[in-house]
């Protein structure tokens, strides 16, 4: 009888143990799916970022360049 008692302890802990660690899988798998889309949006910001940079500097250019006299 103890012993039963003992092994239904046993079985009932790893059975705990085995949900927990699915729980912990299953948010450690959401968790990567988020970083994933976050290196997606900041990857597709910084190009935006970079083009937006591109855009003003030649936008700076070709003010200075009318500012200026010809010689």
């Amino acid at each position: 009888m103890k012993k039963e008692a003992v092994d239904l302890i046993k079985k009932l802990v790893q059975q705990q143990l085995e949900e927990t660690l699915r729980d912990h899988d299953a948010k450690m798998d959401e968790l990567q799916r988020m970083v994933s889309r976050l290196q997606t949006v900041v990857r597709k910001q910084t190009a935006m970022l970079e083009d937006s940079t591109y855009q003003l500097m030649n936008l700076q250019v070709k003010q200075h360049q009318q500012k200026m006299p010809m010689v």
